[in-house]
This record gives C-alpha cells, sequence and structure tokens, in this order.
C-alpha cells in the first residue's frame, strides 16, 4: 500500500467555453487535501489577437464534473 493518496483520471470536461472559446494558457489545478471533490483552477485567457490578456478562475464543488467561472477584478 502507497502512503501516496491515488489520482483518479476520468474523461474529459469542458471547464471553460466562455470567451467565444478564445485560447487558454497556463492553466494550473489545485485540489482541496481534506475534500478531495473541491477544485479550482485558473487560467490566463487571451481575449484578442493584439496580444491582451485576462485571467480566469474556474471552481468546482463535485470534483470536477462541472465548473463556475469565477470574475477576478482586474
Amino acid at each position: 500500500s502507497s502512503p501516496f493518496p491515488s489520482i483518479k483520471v476520468s474523461p474529459n470536461i469542458y471547464v471553460s467555453r466562455d470567451e467565444n472559446e478564445l485560447p487558454h494558457a497556463e492553466t494550473m489545478l489545485a485540489v482541496n487535501p481534506k475534500n478531495p471533490n473541491n477544485l479550482i483552477g485558473v487560467s490566463i485567457v487571451f481575449t484578442n489577437r493584439e496580444y491582451g490578456v485576462t485571467s480566469k478562475l474556474y471552481v468546482s464543488l463535485d470534483g470536477g464534473w462541472t465548473w463556475q467561472t469565477v470574475t477576478i477584478p482586474e
């Protein structure tokens, strides 16, 4: 038995279909160690072809099956 928790990989889930499917980069994901159903993800979103970018925060409370977008003030 391993002393480390296991990771279960499930089918791909679309987290973001907002921003007219603009590209995302440098996406990071964190899992609450006390409740693995609580996930947060953050990504840089390219807002236009002139190198405009913004950050997006995504939250899941069901292990990643559904996601909500949280607005980050500029």
